[in-house]
This record gives C-alpha cells, sequence and structure tokens, in this order.
C-alpha cells in the first residue's frame, strides 16, 4: 500500500470499518458490498469454521476461508431452517442428523455452498452411487455427507482473500492449526481417517493419507478419480460399509 504511515492506517481504519457495517439481506442488496470486487470478510455472517460431523467424519478437506455469494446473505437471514442448520453444525449438535456435511443436503441444493461442494464432489459421488448403490445418487450424497468434514483455517467469509499474514495472526487460525495436527493428523497416520489440506494449513507428520492441494490451486481444486486427492477419497468412500 503506497502512500504515509498515517495515510495507509486511515484507509485501514475506514475498510475494517466498512467491513464491520451490520448487514441482512435486505441491506445487502442496497450495499456496495454486493459487487464483485468486494473483498472484505462478511462480519455478518456466522463464523464457519468447520463444517461435518468432526467426531466421527473419516475424510477432511481443509480449505483456507469460507467463500462469499448473496446467496450466503439470503440463507442465514431469509431461510430459517439453513440458520438452525449452521447453528447445530457450530455446536456440534449431528448426533440425529440425516445429512452431517449440511452442505451435501439436498433440502438446501439452492444454496452456493451446496452447489460449491457439488460440483467439486460430482464425480466421486457418481463413482459411490455406482458402486454401492445401484446408480442411486442420493445414498452417495448421504453417504458422503457422513463421512466427510472441512475445516476453514480463516472461518469468515469473502469473495476474495487476499491477506495471507492473517493467517498467522488470528487466534483462532493458530487453534485450528494445532486441533488439526495434534488430533486429525494424528489420527491419519494410525489410518483412521484421510486428509487433503491446502498449502497454508503447513501439516505436520504427514503420511500416505494426507494429499495435499498444490499452492495456486486452493480456490479450483479438483476431487476426482482422476486426481490423487480424489483418488485417495474414493478409496474411503468405497471402504465403508
Amino acid at each position: 500500500m503506497r502512500g504515509s504511515p498515517v495515510l495507509r492506517r486511515r484507509i485501514l481504519e475506514a475498510q475494517t470499518s466498512f467491513a464491520w457495517t451490520r448487514l441482512d439481506f435486505k441491506g445487502l442488496i442496497k450495499s456496495e458490498r454486493l459487487g464483485p470486487n468486494d473483498s472484505f470478510f462478511h462480519f455478518s455472517l456466522l463464523p464457519a469454521p468447520y463444517v461435518g460431523r468432526l467426531e466421527t467424519a473419516d475424510v477432511f478437506i481443509l480449505l483456507l476461508n469460507p467463500g462469499f455469494s448473496p446467496g450466503d446473505y439470503f440463507g442465514e437471514y431469509e431461510r430459517r431452517d439453513f440458520r438452525n442448520a449452521l447453528v447445530q453444525n457450530l455446536k456440534q449438535d449431528l448426533s440425529d442428523a440425516e445429512y452431517p456435511f449440511l452442505f451435501l443436503n439436498p433440502r438446501f441444493c439452492w444454496h452456493p455452498g451446496y452447489q460449491w461442494w457439488e460440483a467439486k464432489l460430482r464425480k466421486i459421488l457418481l463413482e459411490v452411487a455406482d458402486a454401492k448403490h445401484k446408480g442411486n445418487y442420493l445414498l452417495a450424497l448421504k453417504e458422503a455427507s457422513q463421512c466427510l468434514a472441512s475445516i476453514e483455517l480463516v472461518p469468515y467469509h469473502s469473495r476474495k482473500f487476499r491477506d495471507g499474514q492473517l493467517a498467522d495472526r488470528l487466534k483462532s487460525v493458530q487453534k485450528a492449526r494445532a486441533w488439526v495436527n495434534n488430533d486429525v493428523v494424528q489420527r491419519a497416520a494410525k489410518g483412521e481417517l484421510v486428509i487433503v489440506p491446502t498449502h497454508k494449513w503447513n501439516l505436520r507428520n504427514r503420511s500416505n493419507r494426507v494429499v495435499c492441494v498444490k499452492k495456486g490451486a486452493a480456490l479450483g481444486f479438483h476431487i476426482t478419480p482422476n486426481t490423487e486427492a480424489g483418488r485417495l477419497v474414493l478409496k474411503r468412500l468405497l471402504k465403508k460399509r
């Protein structure tokens, strides 16, 4: 950022104030934040540090931060059933959930989260449907939802994520890294689960059950039977009874 330290500080203060402006769906569609060039965090949305049943999932996908679409505001502020599902996920109150990974729940197929995840996993899901469920795609969605969890390094929504240094300063990020390294990675080493991390997670003690997404591929990464990560995930799903 060019200019004097005072100018840089004032610009940063203005940006921070802008990002903290409280919005709901009706406010968003009247706001400049609706535009495609906005790169600030959306603090009016619930943080999303993880999705899925963390205690029993055996496929962990580690991402940078949750993306953003206007549909996120619609879901949280106009659809009570969807917001309740988000809150249950945060509380890990998922013991009776039919779809613990809520973004594979067909009930929420209108949401950008479902559309993103279903597209990423579609070829894997088709393989599972054909191999285990006589081609029934809904049963494949349900099974994958029981097995899958994702963890975000930074839990706040944004359309773009430019401040990579932030990931090294937030306490929530430090705790997420520590938990993954001290728990999830160790369970992977024992063969209890598999991990697909993006490059910024800096995992320790990697094994052949950890396949890292290459730098620069985090947003557009593919999980298909033709990729190393996809083969790892598919093998795990096919082993499930």
